[in-house]
């Protein structure tokens, strides 16, 4: 449509997805968002750290999404409502345990390890020992052999590949379904062979069949809920650092999210947060899907200026001056065309 009805592509600014997070990843939708990104579109919003089991889910799909589909400053993360939730009252909502399955929770394991890896954490470091013991203990039962963690490591960063093209490194085979993207191939072909070969275990029925196993996760485990909090906040500062928008949305996410009411909404507690000193990236307002939750933007700001000033405890002055943080936001990161 880009290319034959330049009229109407032209209005298209931005890329969005919106799916079951439960079900569908981040890594499903990679190779898709980079092809366009490199096809002209210059800017891309993704729904993601919403709906989750365990909250490292939430905040491991936010990063993925961040890695995997390579965004820029500008780029927005939708709900993003892991990285806000009060850890206690998460904690207290599952009741302190937590049914998953068992490839999810070494992918959140993964994450956990190398997050505190880059970033060097000190008040996370004592608990990578025992990290580490969980995820060898989790690989061998998924993938029935021994792989390091920096080999599980790096297979997990890379199922932003196309899985196809893994495929046709491995066979040779080019199915007349696909067309071959020449940089998902070049990205594939550095891969080692014995990276190659995971990537491969990960995406085969049997290992699928293994991920899919139900396990018990007791809440809190490896990390305490001082430390969970501390992950929150990295992910956040790795936002603020890349300058990627948090699209907060009010009506959706008390109505179809972890919130029973406004009050445990998760944008009090980056605004608090911020005024702590903490890194807090920037923050729009959305509406999500206006139809579906019968609202527009107007009524998203009414209903946000009422919550700050009753309960937020906020003075009409300051409400008014968030408020107005928030528009000026929208207007610096709006989507405009190329």
């Amino acid at each position: 449509m880009k290319e034959k009805n330049v009229m109407y592509a032209d209005k298209i600014v931005a890329i969005d997805a919106a799916a079951s997070e439960l079900d569908t990843p981040p890594e499903v939708f990679a190779p898709v968002f980079r092809y366009l990104r490199r096809n002209g579109f210059r800017y891309i919003t993704y729904h993601a750290g919403e709906d989750f089991y365990h909250i490292v889910s939430g905040m491991r799909a936010v990063y993925e999404a961040i890695t995997f589909l390579c965004m820029n400053n500008g780029d927005r993360i939708g709900h993003a409502t892991a990285l806000g939730l009060d850890i206690s009252q998460w904690k207290n909502s599952v009741k302190g345990k937590i049914l998953m399955r068992c490839g999810d929770r070494l992918d959140d394991l993964l994450f956990i390890y190398h997050l505190i890896s880059e970033t060097h954490e000190e008040s996370l470091s004592m608990v990578l020992p025992f990290v580490v013991e969980k995820i060898n203990s989790l690989a061998v039962s998924i993938y029935g052999d021994y792989y390091s963690v920096s080999e599980l490591v790096q297979a997990w960063k890379a199922r932003l590949i196309c899985p196809f093209h893994l495929e046709v490194l491995s066979s040779g085979h080019e199915s007349a379904m696909y067309v071959v993207d020449d940089e998902e191939l070049k990205s594939a072909s550095v891969l080692s062979d014995r990276i190659k070969k995971l990537l491969l275990a990960y995406n085969s029925r049997e290992c699928r069949r293994r991920r899919n196993d139900i396990i018990e996760v007791d809440v809190p485990d490896i990390l305490n809920i001082d430390q969970l909090h501390v992950l929150q906040l990295l992910v956040l500062r790795i936002m603020h650092e890349k300058e990627i928008v948090i699209e907060t949305l009010p009506t959706s996410n008390v109505r179809i999210s972890s919130h029973l009411s406004m009050d445990t909404y998760q944008l009090w507690n980056w605004i608090k947060w911020e005024d702590e000193g903490h890194s807090i990236p920037p923050i729009v307002l959305g509406t999500d899907d206006p139809g579906i939750f019968c609202t527009n933007i107007y009524n998203e700001y009414a209903n946000l200026y009422c919550n700050l000033t009753s309960r937020c405890k906020m003075t009409h002055v300051d409400a008014m001056k968030y408020v107005e943080k928030l528009y000026r936001n929208s207007v610096v990161y709006q989507f405009k065309k190329n």
